[in-house]
């Protein structure tokens, strides 16, 4: 469940980034990995993909299954700084 394709995306990572809420969840159900170790080729954990995109029911999803709101990508940048970044405030204050 936690296979990356080429470009070192999971499918979470694809579902969080695209706001596709139901496969999100169902991912999580399955076991899908929230934790500092699934990052993309950035840094990214799929928590960051979906603040930057102003994802607010996947972030509610990623941070209710524990996904670490702290993480910092390889620039440095947690998922509130890319919600803020990207004028995402309703995203942001659910972090």
């Amino acid at each position: 469940i936690d296979a990356e394709d080429a470009d070192g995306f999971t499918a979470l990572h694809f579902a969080a980034n695209m706001g596709l809420r139901r496969l999100s969840a169902a991912l999580l159900a399955c076991g899908a990995a929230v934790d500092r170790s699934t990052r993309d080729p950035g840094g990214r954990t799929p928590l960051h993909l979906a603040a930057a995109s102003g994802q607010s029911a996947i972030v509610s999803l990623l941070l209710a299954a524990d996904a670490p709101h702290s993480a910092e990508d390889w620039q440095g940048a947690t998922p509130f700084q890319m919600a803020c970044r990207r004028g995402h405030h309703v995203v942001a204050a659910q972090i």
